[in-house]
């Protein structure tokens, strides 16, 4: 998303960056990791805080008025 948004800097016309996803991971992202990294990611439900992970790293670049997440599958971004 960074780097969409950086490539749309030096254009006139005000950009918006949609970052699709579900936010859930993947077996790379989750079960590969070293445990006490997997311990950062999953929450005692068993949930994943991805997207909480996603959103204070846009935040902390400066972006969230560009970059906006929208966390669906990519089939239902595109019927929306």
């Amino acid at each position: 998303a960074k780097q969409a948004r950086a490539s749309a800097s030096g254009s006139s016309t005000p950009t918006t960056v949609l970052a699709v996803d579900t936010f859930l991971g993947d077996v790379r992202t989750l079960w590969l990791l070293p445990h006490e990294e997997r311990k950062r990611l999953l929450r005692p439900d068993g949930t994943v805080s991805l997207y909480e992970r996603f959103r204070a790293n846009v935040r902390r670049a400066g972006q969230a008025d560009v970059i906006v997440p929208l966390p669906a599958t990519s089939v239902v971004a595109l019927r929306l």
